[in-house]
């Protein structure tokens, strides 16, 4: 552990130098023996020095962490397998390189532009130099001569947990860094009559950085790994805020089968890791996951205080105000906004979005004309802004009084237009009408798949119950009832419907009538014995796929670097009706099944062993037995334009890739649950908002009155139960009203008394046009403000 800083450079060579000297790669390698030393267990490790400041959530993660540094083994290695080793990474080093160079063009550096801003055009030139002589040289040092340049490769460029080493290759070395101050003198230092080079002003970050982190630590900052998928991660922790429980029956990642367990920390209530936090930085998980999958997940999770900030990366239009852009949150911007419960501090302000340096590397674009049209059209099309999410309901204090944001009122019938609409949205891609434009599946590429599934909309509805007051009842019966007649309309045979009444039974969004049966008609003999003398409503069917079905897989049969996704179906034998079920849990291995019991047996290494594929899904019970062994039961890919586009000639019309009959005890397979978990998952964290503070003079309720889906204004009303109160109201004439800040107003009537209030001062609202009712009995005031 470098204490002092005094090894600065060598962990400047290990991190941006492809070969290091003899001397830095033992170090390296002595450190490596260090840290497997003290991990062989989670308790171990947080005992040791290294601990006090570094913890692993789980004991997968300590798992993966260590196969990583495996692989920077080299010491206790035989001879014979060291030079083996370092043989093999130099060769792909080298191929990396040759590979790189071959298409790398002589065309300045956007990227770059941005993160030197505000003199990005300035940097673009010489970091494309620097790029690509880092990429042949395999150094960010001018002179290959330097006494710090090495031969012997550096096993942090290649190590992969995988059996092919592999370097990325859109890698910038210098792109993590602030480059303004390579170009412009800082005013008062000794560089103000000479600039330094982006490489230095990069080492001086780095140092600077370096030196922050060792004060951080020393004042107790502790930060947590947890390799897992980071929706269940969310999840999980929501559950251990509510019920000190270290799971939620959720998938621990992507392609695997056992479900993630905080382990150490999250289990002693007395010294607990936290669960909250004033801060949350999702970077790109918006553009990869979707807005609406990602606030249900981390909103919870915020505390709630005024300076609680959640930051998002999205796509967005630079021609497009963000507030008229649909796309981000499946639905007009400040209305989704509105009943989230947060807005981006840039619609409150009414500001742009854009940086600095985007809106500069755009208008010199313009001027410079056809010589950066490439970078000008790269730089609008892929703006990607970072917003700071502002919590609507935080308990706010006052000079005066503390004020809590009351959950806002929207009518039954506007929140269900809305929520018809969110829906359409979210899952537009799905289903067989939106493919028959022929326009569309000749301009199908990038994605195979949007973020969204069925499931994805029962968890956001959970979460909206939580947080908007309204006859949720009602709105149910009639958002559900839009979306079933949506889909016979679409396709009277092929129906997603089943998947989202088996996601608001499992979330607690009961629907009456959806699966209210206490026992399932059809055939229960094609059912395990476990189940069929009491069948729950809703099963879990277990499809293992072989492996030679998976051929499409090879080379680049789908047309694309991303793999195509899979769905599930559930078809009539006779042809009557097919079910599709988008939210699977799919793995690469092979299963066990002992009524009730299944087990699925992993293989990492899966396409080189041939492992079969495993795809688990959530149905009901009643759609399984309707016509018993007649039943089909399939795995199929998702119906997207680029799937349709590259393999329905291979797959056919249906993308299916694999069909048996529900009684093939070979390959499907029923039981109550996932398989290793023991109940439906759990999602507590959606709690009601704290009540309002109790007041014995007053108390209040907000509206939101929408439109055809947006919202048209915002209302707050001040129920006035003091009788002195209600009596010098009505004897004055004047009411007052101004706001204090974007979340809290002041109403005074005359002198006689004053209030704070809840209120949502948002962008687009109409001051001026602003009106204050009150009641005839004077036991209530109305402020409203149209949009």
């Amino acid at each position: 552990m470098d204490k002092s800083g005094a090894s600065w450079q060598s962990l400047w060579n290990i991190h941006y130098n492809m070969r290091l000297s003899k001397n830095t790669l033992s170090a390296l390698e002595r450190q490596v023996e260090l840290l497997l030393s003290m991990s062989t267990a989670i308790d171990y490790w947080n005992n040791t020095e290294y601990g006090e400041f570094l913890r692993f959530c789980d004991k997968r993660t300590l798992t993966k962490v260590r196969q990583i540094w495996e692989g920077y083994r080299f010491k206790s290695l035989p001879s014979d397998e060291k030079d083996s080793k370092r043989k093999a990474m130099e060769a792909n080093l080298q191929r990396a390189q040759s590979s790189r160079l071959t298409s790398m063009s002589d065309q300045p550096d956007s990227l770059c532009a941005a993160f030197a801003a505000p003199v990005g055009l300035k940097a673009m030139d010489e970091c494309a130099h620097i790029t690509k002589r880092w990429w042949s040289t395999g150094s960010l040092e001018e002179s290959t001569a330097s006494s710090t340049q090495g031969s012997l490769p550096n096993p942090l460029f290649l190590y992969a947990s995988t059996e092919t080493l592999s370097l990325d290759p859109l890698l910038k070395p210098l792109s993590s860094f602030r480059l303004a101050t390579a170009y412009i003198p800082l005013e008062g230092s000794e560089a103000s009559t000479k600039n330094t080079s982006a490489i230095d002003c990069a080492q001086q970050q780095f140092r600077e950085w370096t030196k922050a982190f060792r004060r951080t630590m020393q004042l107790g900052s502790v930060i947590r790994f947890c390799a897992a998928d980071v929706l269940s991660f969310c999840h999980i922790l929501q559950n251990a805020t509510e019920q000190l429980s270290p799971t939620t029956n959720l998938p621990g990642n992507d392609y695997t089968a056992g479900r993630l367990v905080l382990d150490g920390e999250y289990h002693d209530e007395s010294a607990r890791a936290p669960t909250s936090f004033a801060v949350i930085e999702t970077s790109d998980l918006v553009t990869r996951l979707g807005a609406l999958n990602v606030f249900p997940a981390v909103a919870p999770l915020l505390a709630s205080r005024s300076q609680s900030t959640i930051y998002m990366e999205v796509e967005a239009s630079h021609h497009t105000r963000l507030e008229n852009d649909g796309k981000i949150l499946c639905g007009d911007f400040r209305s989704m906004a509105l009943i989230l419960g947060f807005t981006p501090i840039e619609v409150w302000t009414n500001a742009t979005v854009n940086p600095e340096a985007h809106e500069h590397l755009i208008q010199r674009t313009v001027i410079q004309g056809s010589i950066l049209s490439d970078i000008k059209r790269d730089v609008a099309s892929n703006f990607r802004p970072r917003l700071r999410w502002k919590n609507l309901s935080p308990r706010m204090n006052t000079d005066s009084e503390a004020v809590s944001m009351p959950k806002i009122y929207v009518d039954p019938g506007d929140l269900s237009t809305l929520l018809h609409k969110t829906s359409n949205k979210m899952l537009m891609s799905e289903g067989p009408l939106p493919f028959m434009s022929q326009t569309r599946l000749a301009n199908a590429k990038g994605r195979h798949d949007s973020h969204y599934t069925r499931a994805g909309f029962a968890i956001l509805l959970k979460y909206l119950q939580s947080r908007v007051a309204t006859d949720w009842e009602d709105i149910l019966d009639d958002l559900i009832g839009d979306i079933q007649n949506d889909m016979s309309m679409a396709s009277p045979t092929a129906c997603h419907f089943p998947e989202l009444v088996v996601f608001l039974h499992i979330c607690g969004t009961h629907v009456e009538g959806l699966l209210d049966r206490t026992q399932p008609s059809g055939d229960l003999s094609a059912l395990p014995l476990a189940l069929r003398f009491d069948p729950p409503v809703v099963v879990y069917v277990t499809i293992q796929v072989p492996s030679e079905s998976m051929r499409f897989f090879a080379g680049d049969a789908a047309g694309c670097d991303v793999p195509p996704t899979i769905c599930a179906q559930v078809s009539s034998g006779a042809n009557l009706w097919s079910n599709t079920f988008s939210a699977i849990q799919t793995c690469f291995g092979s299963v066990t099944f002992c009524d009730p019991t299944l087990q699925i047996h992993e293989e990492t290494s899966c396409r080189a062993k041939n492992a079969p594929l495993v795809v688990p899904f959530y149905v009901p019970t009643e759609i399984l037995v309707v016509e018993g062994r007649l039943t089909s039961v399939s795995c199929a890919l998702h119906n997207t334009p680029m799937n349709r586009k590259n393999l329905a000639s291979n797959l056919g019309p249906d993308l299916r890739i694999f069909q048996a009959n529900f009684d093939d005890r070979e390959h499907v397979f029923v039981t109550e649950y996932m398989p290793h978990m023991d109940a439906f998952p759990k999602f507590a964290g959606y709690q009601a908002l704290p009540k309002p503070l109790p007041n014995p003079t007053h108390g209040t309720t907000m509206f939101a009155g929408f439109t055809d889906g947006k919202v048209d204004d915002l209302a707050t009303r001040l129920h006035i139960h003091d009788e002195g109160w209600r009596k010098s109201l009505a004897d004055q004439d004047s009411i007052d009203f101004i706001f204090l800040t974007p979340l809290t107003a002041q109403i005074a009537v005359g002198t006689s008394w004053s209030c704070t209030l809840p209120f949502f001062l948002l962008a687009g609202t109409s001051i001026q046009d602003a009106t204050i009712d009150t009641a005839e009995d004077h036991s209530c005031i109305d402020f409203v403000v149209p949009f």
